[in-house]
């Protein structure tokens, strides 16, 4: 990859944080988990810069930890793929 020039993408940190939200006419708060992952953008044999993506998972459920809701998330991400590979018989 290197030889031809192609940019690598590496994630070098993960970041989670948590906090409280309530859209306008709601009368309940929600619990909002926001995952920031840091990725290392290289071309050729130097880094050009670090890009952030941004991840936010809503939720009411509180007995959870952010990291816990983060993994479920996961979880159902990689089964709702799977779910749409069997219906197009990949």
């Amino acid at each position: 990859m290197r030889e031809r020039n192609y940019k690598v993408l590496r994630q070098t940190a993960e970041d989670v944080v948590e906090f409280s939200y309530r859209p306008g006419k709601c009368k309940q708060d929600y619990r909002v988990v926001a995952l920031r992952k840091t990725i290392s953008v290289e071309g050729g044999e130097s880094v050009l810069f670090d890009e952030y993506r941004y991840f936010f998972y809503i939720t009411n459920e509180r007995t959870m930890t952010a990291d816990e809701v983060v993994d479920q998330a996961r979880q159902r991400c990689n089964q709702e793929n799977l779910h749409a590979q069997l219906e197009s018989d990949v």
